[in-house]
């Protein structure tokens, strides 16, 4: 009984809106509108991945200083003759 009361309340507060607040509510939520999302940031306390990111990272930049920089002039000279 209670729940049906309510809804007849609704009902009639619904009909008693003005033409304007019946196009507000029709437009999208504002919060929903402008909300962004971001990844979650995480820290990982191992040890051993930890090992693995060091060298790996170490070996990337071993590489780029030794065989993209000395390799860097011939490849260049090799591309424009």
């Amino acid at each position: 009984m209670l729940k049906r009361k309510k809804k007849i309340e609704w009902e009639e507060a619904q009909r008693r809106k003005t033409w304007w607040q019946k196009m507000v509510d029709k437009l999208p939520d504002v919060d929903d509108m402008l909300a962004y999302h971001t990844q979650q940031e995480l820290n990982v306390l191992d040890r051993r991945l930890g090992y693995i990111f060091y060298v790996a990272l170490i070996g990337i930049a071993l590489y780029v200083l030794v065989f993209v920089k000395s390799n860097y002039s011939l490849l260049f000279l090799e591309f424009w003759d």
